[in-house]
C-alpha cells in the first residue's frame, strides 16, 4: 500500500480512537430503527427554481410530501404525498396521496381484491397561499406541459356494494372553493357483448380549473390525453351498449366539445402531438360488427369535421393482411410531422365451439427459444406488433418493422430508424451471447442498410438520425454507420488509449467504457476511455480528447452529469448537447475514490475546471428549467446523501433537505480505503470501523463479499432489513466489516476469490484490531458460490452465511433461470462464472470448482437460504449441500421462505431473516447466547410462528 494511504488510514484511526466516550453515549443502530428511516423520491424543482418538492419516504410507513421556498426556506408538507410535480408556470405542485399503508396491509391480509383495495388520491397544492385540494380515488391524472391552467384526471371506478365501506380520509387539505360540477349524462348499461368484443369499463374524468378549482365531469372515459399546449382535451368513451362510444374533443379556450369520431366499438392510444394541434387514436368501430373486430388508425384535427382514418387493413404501404393494432403504441414526433402506431395480422374469428388447448410443453431441438423462455415472454409474444409510421402531409405509410426485425428504435428525427433482429441468434443466448443484427431503415422508403452482423454490444441512432454508433466488441473498437449511404467509418481503432473496459476479467470480449452523447445535427460524436472523453467527427478519423488528458493525468474517471431538472411529461427523444454549452462532468478518483465535479466550457474541449471534490458520492445533479439553478445529491457512509443546491459554479451550497436527522442519535461508523495484491494483481477494498474505535482492541470482523466494490467506498447503507446483512447495523454495533474486490482469471473463480479474500484479511488482520479468532463471511448469490467453495477449503471462518448458493456447477450449468427462462450455460462458459468452457470439455475445472465435491472439508458452521420460488439459482442446489453437510453431520442451517424469490421481496420475510441472521453471526463472532433455533429447530407444524415484529417497534 503506498505510503501516503497508510498514514492517512493511521490518522484516521487514532483521530476515531479520542472518540470512545462520546460515542459510548450514544445506542448502536437497532431494529427500531429501521422502519422510520427515510428515503428522497422523486426530487425536483419547479422550472423558475423557486421551490423544490420530494418525496420523503420511509422504509415502512407513509410518505410526506416536501415543498420548500429555495429563497425564504419556507417548507409545505402534505401527509402520505408521493409522486409531485410541478405545473409549467410553477405556481402549483401535483402529487399523489397514497393510501395509508395500514390499510392496504389490512386489506391485503383479508384477501381482497385488487380493485377492493384502497386507491389513492390526488392533491393539489396553490404554492402561494399554501392551500391544498385533495379528491379521493383517483386512477391516474394528466397535465399539459406547455402550459398550467388546467389538471385532468379519472377517477376510479365505484366500488361494489359489498366493498364500498368508508374509506380512509385523506390527509386534511386548507379550505379551498369547491364550485358544482358540471356532469354530463351517462348511457344506461346493458349485456356485456361477445368475449371477442369485450369493452373496458370506463369511469369518470374530471377537469379541473387550477385557478377557480370549477369542475367538469364527463362520465364512461376509458382513455384520455391532454394536449402539450393545452388548447384540447380529448377523451374515448365505451359503453356496453355503445350509444355513445366515441372520441370528443373539448376547445379548452372555450366550452365547445367537438366530435372526433363516434359508433359502437372501442377507441383506445389517443396521443397528442407536441409541436401540433393534431390527436391520433385507434378505433375498430368500422369492423365492430364483424366476428374479429380490428382497428383502423385515425386522425383528428380542429380544421376537420371528424376524424379521418389514415390507415386501415389493406392499405397501402402495409403489407397484406395487416392491420394497425392496439397492443402498439400510437406516437407523433414532437413536430406532428410523423406518427408511429404499430401493425400485425389481422385477427380471425376463432369458432366458440374450440376445444380448449392441452396443457402439455413440447422441447424441440430446433427451437431458438427454449420453452421456459417463450414462457417468461408469452405475454409479450401475444402483444408484439410491428413499428409503421405515416407521413401525415402525404398520408403515405412505411412500414418499418415486420417479424424479421421485430424490434425498431425511433427519436425525433425524420431520416432514420434503426431495427434489431436477434431471431438468427436466439439458440446461442443459451450458451453465448445476446446477439442481433441492426439496420439503419429509412423512414421515407422503409429502405434497410446493414449497421452490424452478429453484434452483442448493439447500436444506437444518432439524434438526427444520420448515423448509427456501433461497438465491435470482438475488434475493441466504436464505429459510425452512415445512414445515407452505409459508409462505415473507425473511430478509435488504432488510438493509443483503450475504449473497452481495461478491467473487464471475463472470457469473453470486454463492453466498452461507453458513449456519452452527440452534438447538435450530428454534427460530432463523444465517447469515453477510462479516464477521458473524445469528440469524434463520424464521417472520417478526426479524434480530439475534449478533456485535454486531464481525467488520465489526474486519474479522474470522468462521466457527463446530467443537468436537466425532471420534466412534467418524459420525453423518450435522444437529445443532442449544445456544443457551445458548459458541460458538467463527473469525476470519481481512481485512486482515492474521492467524488468530484467539474465543467468544461463547452463541448468542443478544454481543461476540466474542478468545482468540488471531497470524499463523498454524488448522484441526483439537475439543474432547473428556466433558472440557473443547480441540485446536487451528496453524502458517504456516515452521511445521508441529501440534497444541496448552489448556482452554477456549485460555490457556497446549501443543504435544502434533511431526511434523517436521527442519525445523529446513532453510534455510525467510518469508511476506509486499502489496498493489496492477490492473483497478481493490485486489488482495493473497504474497511469500516465503528465509531469509537480504539485501535488497541481486538474485533470481531464480518467480511461481505461479490466482485468489486471499492468504487462505492463512499456509498450510504441505510438501516434496513433485507437478503443481506446490513453493513451498517454491524459496524455501529461494534464489528469492523471489510469488503474486498476480487479479480479472477479463467477457469477458477474458487481459488480466485479465496486467495483475494485471505489477502484482504491479511492485510487487515496486520493492522491488529481484529480478533482473528472471531471472523465471518457473508454472501448472496454469486458471493454465496463463493464462500460456499470457501468453507470447503480454509477453516479461517468462525462462521459463514451464503444465501442461494450454487454448490454444484455440473448441474447447475444446464439448470433454467426461471425469472428469464434462460438455461444458465453461457453465465458458466463467458459470463460470471468464468469457466472458459463446458463441462464436457473441462470436467475437471467444473468437479474442482464446486464445492459439493469437497464438503467433507467443511468445518465451519453453515447458515443459508434457499427460497422455493427462487428465480436466478436453482433452489435445490441450497438443498443439495445442506443435505450433504447434515448427512456428514456438519453444522448447517436451512432457510426456505415459501414463494419467495431469489432476493426476498416481502417486507415482513425481509424482517424475520434479517432478525435470524443477525442472531447467527452474533452468537458466533460476538458470543452471545445460541438462539434456540439453532439448539432445536422449527417443527413443520411450528413453522414461522415466531414473532419478530416487536422487535421492530411493532404491535405483535
Amino acid at each position: 500500500m503506498p505510503a501516503r494511504f497508510s498514514f492517512a488510514l493511521a490518522a484516521a484511526l487514532f483521530a476515531a480512537a479520542s472518540l470512545p466516550s462520546q460515542a459510548a453515549l450514544k445506542p448502536p443502530i437497532g431494529y427500531t430503527a429501521y422502519d422510520s428511516w427515510n428515503a428522497i423520491r422523486n426530487a425536483s424543482f419547479s422550472p423558475d427554481g423557486a421551490w423544490f418538492a420530494y418525496a420523503l419516504t420511509p422504509e415502512d410507513g407513509d410518505a410526506t410530501l416536501v415543498a420548500r421556498n429555495v429563497k425564504t426556506g419556507r417548507e409545505l408538507r402534505e401527509a402520505r404525498g408521493t409522486l409531485p410535480v410541478f405545473t409549467a408556470d410553477g405556481r402549483h405542485l401535483i402529487y399523489t396521496i397514497a393510501p395509508p399503508k395500514a390499510d392496504v396491509d389490512a386489506a391485503k391480509k383479508a384477501g381482497k381484491k385488487a380493485d377492493a383495495q384502497p386507491k389513492a388520491g390526488l392533491g393539489i397544492l396553490d404554492l402561494s397561499s399554501g392551500v391544498a385540494s385533495t379528491v379521493d380515488r383517483v386512477k391516474s391524472r394528466k397535465l399539459a406541459t406547455a402550459s398550467a391552467h388546467w389538471i385532468v384526471y379519472l377517477l376510479e371506478k365505484p366500488l361494489s356494494a359489498k366493498d364500498a365501506v368508508k374509506p380512509s380520509p385523506l390527509p386534511e387539505a386548507s379550505p379551498s372553493p369547491r364550485p358544482g360540477a358540471t356532469a354530463l349524462a351517462s348511457a344506461s348499461p346493458s349485456p356485456a357483448p361477445d368475449e371477442n368484443k369485450k369493452k373496458a369499463t370506463g369511469a369518470r374524468l374530471v377537469l379541473r380549473d387550477l385557478d377557480s378549482g370549477a369542475t367538469i365531469e364527463i362520465p364512461d372515459v376509458t382513455e384520455y390525453a391532454i394536449s402539450p399546449d393545452e388548447k384540447y382535451l380529448a377523451w374515448a368513451t365505451e359503453t356496453a351498449n355503445g350509444a355513445t362510444d366515441g372520441v370528443d374533443v373539448r376547445d379548452l379556450s372555450g366550452a365547445v366539445v367537438m366530435r372526433a369520431a363516434s359508433g359502437a366499438g372501442r377507441y383506445t392510444n389517443l396521443a397528442f402531438a407536441t409541436g401540433a394541434d393534431t390527436l391520433a387514436f385507434l378505433s375498430d368501430a368500422s369492423s365492430y360488427a364483424s366476428a374479429a373486430p380490428h382497428p383502423d388508425l385515425l386522425l383528428w384535427t380542429p380544421a376537420a369535421p371528424a376524424a379521418r382514418v389514415v390507415a386501415h387493413l389493406g392499405s397501402a404501404g402495409l403489407p397484406r393482411g395487416y392491420t394497425p393494432d392496439a397492443n402498439g403504441d400510437v406516437s407523433f414526433t414532437k413536430d406532428g410531422a410523423l406518427l408511429y402506431f404499430g401493425t400485425n395480422v389481422a385477427p380471425k374469428p376463432v369458432p366458440s365451439d374450440s376445444p380448449a388447448p392441452m396443457q402439455v410443453d413440447l422441447w424441440n431441438w430446433r427451437d431458438g427459444r427454449l420453452q421456459a423462455e417463450q414462457q417468461v415472454e408469452a405475454d409479450a409474444d401475444a402483444k408484439q406488433t410491428f413499428l409503421a409510421a405515416v407521413h401525415v402531409d402525404s398520408g403515405k405509410i412505411v412500414q418499418l418493422g415486420s417479424p424479421t426485425l421485430p424490434q425498431v428504435e425511433t427519436n425525433q428525427n425524420h431520416a432514420s430508424a434503426l431495427g434489431t433482429d436477434p431471431r438468427p441468434y436466439y439458440k446461442q443466448r443459451s450458451y453465448d451471447d445476446f446477439y442481433a443484427d441492426e439496420y439503419l431503415i429509412s423512414l421515407q422508403t422503409g429502405r434497410r442498410i446493414l449497421a452490424a452482423r452478429r453484434t452483442s454490444a448493439g447500436c444506437s441512432l444518432s439524434p438526427a438520425g444520420k448515423y448509427a454508433l456501433c461497438y465491435d466488441a470482438p475488434g475493441r473498437y466504436w464505429y459510425t454507420v452512415r445512414a445515407r449511404d452505409g459508409r462505415r467509418v473507425a473511430l478509435t481503432k488504432g488510438l493509443k488509449v483503450a475504449f473497452y473496459d481495461e478491467l473487464d476479467d471475463h472470457p469473453a470480449a470486454p463492453p466498452a467504457y461507453g458513449s456519452v452523447g452527440w452534438t447538435t445535427g450530428d454534427a460530432r460524436v463523444l465517447l469515453r476511455d477510462r479516464y477521458d472523453i473524445w469528440s469524434f467527427d463520424p464521417d472520417r478519423v478526426d479524434a480530439r480528447d475534449i478533456t485535454a488528458g486531464y481525467g488520465r493525468a489526474h486519474k479522474r474517471r470522468f462521466e457527463r452529469a446530467v443537468t436537466e431538472n425532471l420534466p412534467v411529461a418524459s420525453e423518450t427523444a435522444a437529445t443532442a448537447i449544445d456544443p457551445s454549452a458548459p458541460m458538467y462532468l463527473f469525476g470519481l478518483d481512481d485512486v482515492t475514490k474521492d467524488d468530484g465535479l467539474f465543467v468544461l466550457a463547452n463541448a468542443t474541449g478544454g481543461t476540466p475546471r474542478q468545482l468540488l471534490s471531497e470524499p463523498r458520492q454524488y448522484a441526483g445533479f439537475f439543474k432547473a428549467k428556466n433558472a440557473d439553478v443547480y441540485a446536487l445529491q451528496r453524502g458517504s457512509f456516515h452521511e445521508y446523501p441529501d440534497f444541496w443546491i448552489g448556482g452554477p459554479s456549485l460555490t457556497g451550497l446549501t443543504r435544502i433537505t434533511d431526511a434523517d436527522p436521527q442519525m445523529a442519535r446513532y453510534r455510525w461508523g467510518t469508511e476506509h480505503l486499502f489496498h493489496y495484491r492477490a492473483n497478481g494483481k493490485p486489488l482495493d477494498g473497504i474497511v469500516y470501523l465503528p465509531d469509537g474505535f480504539d485501535p488497541k482492541k481486538k474485533y470481531p470482523m464480518l467480511v461481505y463479499i461479490y466482485e468489486r466494490f471499492a468504487d462505492g467506498l463512499h456509498a450510504f447503507h441505510a438501516p434496513a432489513p433485507g437478503t443481506s446483512p446490513n453493513l451498517l447495523r454491524y459496524v455501529s454495533n461494534g464489528y469492523v466489516v471489510m469488503v474486498p474486490d476480487i479479480a479472477y482469471g479463467t477457469g477458477h473463480p474458487g481459488p480466485d476469490a479465496l486467495h483475494a479474500v485471505n489477502a484482504a484479511i491479511d492485510a487487515i488482520a496486520a493492522r491488529g484490531y481484529v480478533d482473528p479468532k472471531h471472523v465471518g463471511i457473508a454472501g448472496h448469490s454469486w458471493g454465496a458460490y463463493e464462500i460456499a467453495y470457501m468453507v470447503t477449503q480454509t477453516d479461517r471462518f468462525a462462521a459463514v452465511e451464503a444465501g442461494a448458493a450454487v454448490a454444484d456447477m455440473t448441474s447447475a450449468f444446464g439448470g433454467i433461470r426461471w425469472g428469464s427462462g434462460l438455461v444458465r450455460d453461457f453465465q458458466y462458459e463467458h459470463g460470471q462464472s468464468r469457466m472458459g468452457a463446458t463441462p464436457w470439455q473441462r470436467p475437471d475445472l467444473y468437479i474442482a470448482n464446486s464445492a459439493i465435491y469437497h464438503v467433507q472439508n467443511v468445518r465451519t458452521p453453515y447458515l443459508t437460504i434457499a427460497n422455493d420460488n427462487d428465480d436466478a439459482v436453482p433452489w435445490y442446489q441450497g438443498i443439495e449441500f445442506f443435505s450433504a453437510l447434515r448427512r456428514l453431520n456438519k453444522e448447517a442451517y436451512l432457510f426456505v421462505f415459501n414463494g419467495e424469490y431469489h432476493n426476498l421481496h416481502g417486507r415482513e420475510q425481509q424482517k424475520y431473516w434479517t432478525v435470524h441472521l443477525d442472531e447467527y453471526f452474533d452468537h458466533f463472532l460476538k458470543g452471545t447466547p445460541t438462539p434456540d433455533w439453532m439448539l432445536h429447530g422449527v417443527p413443520y407444524l411450528h413453522k414461522g410462528e415466531r414473532d419478530v415484529r416487536p422487535l421492530y417497534g411493532e404491535k405483535p
